[in-house]
């Protein structure tokens, strides 16, 4: 299941209709029933606010339907797809300041960067 049926799934379990997400969300109901319809890419943006309105992670949009966790090459797989470019960690307790996501991101480049050499 791709992100775009995953938004269609939570949407409906929670039992909201795209004009109410639409609503929750600021987007328009046209776009809400494009992104679910494949017919519009879904960005990072829009997906966050749609997360926050249904109440759930961003992460909820690339979990399997089984119990089977996702390995990082596939949720990056599932990105790729869907145009997305994630970066998550996730540290027990700790809660990151804007500049030390700044500061990670660029250790990424760097990291990055020395790769390409």
């Amino acid at each position: 299941m791709n992100v775009h049926e995953k938004i269609k799934e939570i949407r409906s379990k929670k039992g909201l209709s795209t004009y109410q997400l639409a609503e929750l969300t600021g987007i328009s109901q046209s776009t809400i029933s494009k992104l679910e319809n494949e017919k519009r890419k879904v960005d990072i943006e829009t997906l966050q606010k749609i997360a926050d309105a249904l109440e759930i992670s961003i992460e909820e949009f690339f979990k399997e339907d089984t119990d089977n966790k996702k390995t990082l090459d596939d949720i990056s797989k599932v990105a790729k797809e869907n145009k997305i470019e994630i970066l998550a960690a996730h540290f027990e307790g700790e809660n990151f300041t804007q500049d030390d996501l700044e500061d990670i991101e660029e250790f990424i480049k760097f990291v990055v960067s020395r790769k390409k050499k």
